[in-house]
């Protein structure tokens, strides 16, 4: 049985370390439920903004807040943890100047990608060929440092990602690792982002966060902040860690589909995004 309480931590990662935010949300219920259930009212609370200026920073904060205290722990990443299974499979015999048979889409779209496709009309940028690449490489790297430093600290907290739905679910000591997608939990409420990302648009960040706050409202869910809601505002970069917070939570729920059998060996190279279906108008 999960804790009524639940830390879920979202990270924007970026490769230059200034251009990462994370984000960290305490989600409890009142007596008739808990996390992992349909029953009771949810309360999420945004209880720290950082904008991690060096990788160092980023790391010892994300496990500072992994080992806080006792409290379960879920660690929310936007951006790709895995390539695609077509990609690998073909480069490991190409030679220079020799055709490669598979389609563009096989070679540079996971099976998540096409799903998220299919289920919110939103198409992830595809990391076998775009810049988003460079950031996933950054991601790995901060990852296993983290899991370094939690090591070396002595704790007993271990990342694993998930990669099935009861994976998602933190346990024994387990901090799971979710592949996030802001623009794709917008997309399963409704909610059109287009003009929220440059440094200038703050007016228009607004605009989404109330969007989101009324969103989460609508689906049982009261907001609290212990931070400023500039804090969130400030930048793209701020909002998306806690909109990809926002994703682990439904995940908590069982909202957020999980790949099917078939797919198990696949999803286990390439990731899964995790993100609900959208929402009823």
């Amino acid at each position: 049985m999960l804790s009524p309480s639940v830390r879920v931590i979202g990270w924007d990662a970026a490769v230059d370390p200034r251009n990462n935010a994370l984000a960290r949300l305490t989600v409890s219920t009142d007596a008739t439920g808990e996390p992992g259930t349909a029953g009771g009212r949810w309360t999420i609370r945004v209880d720290r903004i950082r904008d991690p200026r060096t990788s160092r920073h980023l790391v010892e904060t994300v496990a500072e807040w992994c080992t806080t205290d006792a409290m379960p722990v879920m660690l929310c990443v936007d951006a790709p943890i895995g390539w695609p299974e077509a990609m690998g499979t073909a480069l490991v015999t190409h030679r220079a100047g020799e055709p490669i048979e598979a389609s563009a889409d096989a070679l540079f779209r996971r099976h998540t990608d096409h799903d998220i496709r299919r289920r919110l009309g939103k198409t992830p940028l595809d990391i076998g060929a775009d810049r988003i690449a460079r950031a996933a490489l950054a991601t790995l790297r901060a990852l296993d440092d983290i899991r370094t430093y939690l090591r070396v600290r002595g704790g007993s907290r271990v990342l694993q990602v998930a990669t099935t739905t009861a994976e998602c679910l933190p346990r024994d000591g387990i901090v799971p690792v979710l592949e996030s997608y802001p623009a794709g939990w917008f997309a399963s409420e409704g909610i059109p982002t287009r003009g929220y990302r440059p440094p200038a648009a703050e007016d228009r960040r607004s605009e989404l966060w109330a969007a989101a706050v009324a969103a989460q409202e609508r689906g049982g869910r009261r907001l609290a902040l212990d931070v400023p809601e500039t804090a969130i505002t400030a930048r793209a970069d701020d909002l998306d860690a806690v909109v990809a917070a926002f994703n682990g939570i439904d995940a908590l729920t069982g909202r957020c589909p999980g790949p099917h059998e078939g797919l198990r060996t696949a999803v286990e190279r390439e990731g899964w995004i995790w993100c609900k279906d959208r929402m009823p108008a």
